[in-house]
């Protein structure tokens, strides 16, 4: 679980680093996107060896859009309203509801 954590910080901080680069125009935050991207994907790659393939990406997905949406609200007063926080909580129990039903099934295996 170490390694998908480190994977969703790292894809949540390049998507962050990704808008501070405007449209690449600035390099240096390209950079740190693409460096945060490769490090994401690289320990959701080993991840995977330890975690099914739907379990690690859904939570990697899910917990990656959930942190980006909160920091484009908080950092950059994207709109939030009621319907956003209802997406919100149902991507949270759609992740929540992968990982137990996941998690049911390998023990049962």
């Amino acid at each position: 679980m170490v390694f998908l954590a480190v994977a969703i910080v790292g894809e949540t901080f390049g998507t962050t680093c990704l808008k501070l680069s405007d449209g690449f125009r600035h390099p240096l935050y390209a950079l740190v996107t693409a460096v945060c991207f490769a490090i994401s994907l690289g320990m959701l790659t080993l991840a995977l060896e330890h975690l099914s393939l739907g379990m690690a990406y859904g939570i990697w997905g899910g917990v990656g859009t959930l942190l980006t949406t909160l920091i484009g609200i908080v950092v950059w007063h994207d709109v939030f309203s009621a319907v956003v926080g209802l997406g919100m909580i149902a991507v949270a129990a759609g992740v929540a509801l992968l990982s137990l039903g996941t998690q049911e099934a390998e023990e049962r295996a």
